[in-house]
């Protein structure tokens, strides 16, 4: 479920660089038509027209690139939840919003304690060594000698254990205790108590590796979490910056004073911090679904 969740996030990612490639799309459009009218004008040159028509197509290309990583994500869902081509997909991440708050986390040791309590594989080895221990100390029980009690009552008419039978009801009954040693089997037993023995302290050191993994798994996912809510709070305000960034050196160039490299590098810029911002939400989704797997 976790897998699914995660190769789901994937196409939400790809959905969110396709907006953004969009968005730079519609910047270089914009900027080049208003490089031609500065040129009619006489206050841009030609070559910076130029350099803002291939900019223009290099977000074109782009566009085209993240429709195609959409379609790839869009079939490697379709495949892993073994969804029908006639089913439609929805987007339920806005992946675009600004960081919302989020909660507070609970302490590192609480979630390892979480994680080795819940892990259902974990729990499985557990009861798997138990039984072997069982079957080790039923295995030894041979190394000594078997007892058993036996008793029963007989009540008829005539009663076959007594001598001479006559016409009448009569009780009977026996006690006993019977003793039984196999000595023959004393050295197999031996051998397979020795291969039971092994068995369980291989289980043992497999059930303490695999606590030593959650806990790692736990911690990694642990502060990736706490990196992922950095990184989206970093990307926002990178955004605002860009954003007033681009429209400062818009104006610079309508006028005359910017040229058509510095206005690229500023839409370069916007576009990095939005495409950063959108990593950065699906990265903190991510996290939080590995964080939720880690700890059962």
């Amino acid at each position: 479920a976790a897998q699914g969740k995660l190769i789901y996030l994937e196409w939400i990612r790809a959905i969110g660089q396709q907006a953004v490639a969009k968005l730079a799309l519609e910047q270089a459009v914009a900027h080049r038509k208003a490089a031609e009218l500065g040129k009619l004008a006489g206050v841009v040159s030609g070559a910076d027209v130029l350099r803002l028509q291939a900019q223009e197509a290099q977000a074109t290309h782009l566009v085209n690139s993240a429709a195609a990583f959409v379609a790839m994500t869009e079939e490697r869902v379709r495949l892993a939840l073994h969804m029908p081509a006639t089913q439609k997909l929805t987007l339920g991440v806005d992946v675009l919003s600004p960081a919302a708050a989020t909660k507070k986390l609970p302490t590192l040791a609480s979630l390892k304690a979480a994680a080795l309590k819940n892990r259902l594989e974990l729990a499985a080895l557990q009861k798997t060594v138990k039984s072997l221990q069982e079957v080790e100390s039923a295995t030894a029980s041979a190394y000594v000698p078997r007892v058993s009690a036996f008793g029963g009552a007989l009540y008829a008419n005539p009663n076959p254990r007594l001598f001479p039978q006559k016409e009448r009801f009569d009780l009977t009954w026996e006690v006993g205790l019977r003793v039984t040693w196999t000595v023959n089997s004393l050295f197999s037993t031996r051998g397979a108590v020795r291969e039971t023995a092994a068995q369980v302290s291989v289980l043992k050191q497999r059930a303490q590796a695999l606590r030593d993994g959650i806990q790692a798994a736990v911690v990694t996912a642990y502060y990736e979490l706490q990196t992922a809510r950095s990184a989206r709070t970093a990307a926002q305000m990178q955004i605002t910056a860009a954003k007033a960034s681009l429209a400062a050196m818009r104006q610079l160039f309508i006028g005359g004073k910017a040229n058509a490299v510095q206005i690229i590098d500023a839409e370069t810029a916007l576009t990095r911090a939005r495409l950063q911002r959108v990593n950065a939400h699906i990265d903190l989704l991510a996290a939080q679904i590995k964080l939720d797997h880690a700890t059962g």
